[in-house]
């Protein structure tokens, strides 16, 4: 049974929807500013294309992880539950990481007085 802290989160996550597609990266750029820029600690590849990501991004995880490396992936939207978005080394989040996360990225957009969750 999912916690109540993980059903507030996930409801917050998908309230995000109602603002709709903006295009741009300025308001991604300043969240992860506000985070000390995470994204420069590690390396990593983008699979895009029509067709077959998922399957390429699962096999090449699988060869990155058998030589020692560490990964992780990102899918949207899932199939039946949040958790399997976001997989490290192959296995779902879990659930206490996504809300820890979550509470992470809120925290640092709410100290600069970011309009939270829409982030104009």
């Amino acid at each position: 049974m999912p916690s109540k802290s993980y059903e507030k989160a996930l409801s917050e996550i998908y309230s995000l929807d109602k603002f709709g597609i903006h295009l741009g990266l300025e308001r991604i750029k300043r969240i992860l500013a506000l985070l000390g820029n995470p994204e420069k600690s590690f390396r990593c590849c983008l699979v895009a294309g029509s067709n077959g990501k998922g399957s390429t991004v699962e096999m090449l995880g699988s060869v990155l992880s058998k030589n020692g490396w560490k990964t992780g992936s990102y899918f949207s939207p899932q199939v039946e539950e949040f958790p399997e978005r976001i997989r490290i080394n192959g296995k779902n989040a879990d659930r206490k990481d996504i809300v820890a996360s979550y509470l992470e990225v809120k925290k640092a957009c709410s100290k600069k007085l970011l309009s939270f969750p829409y982030l104009n």
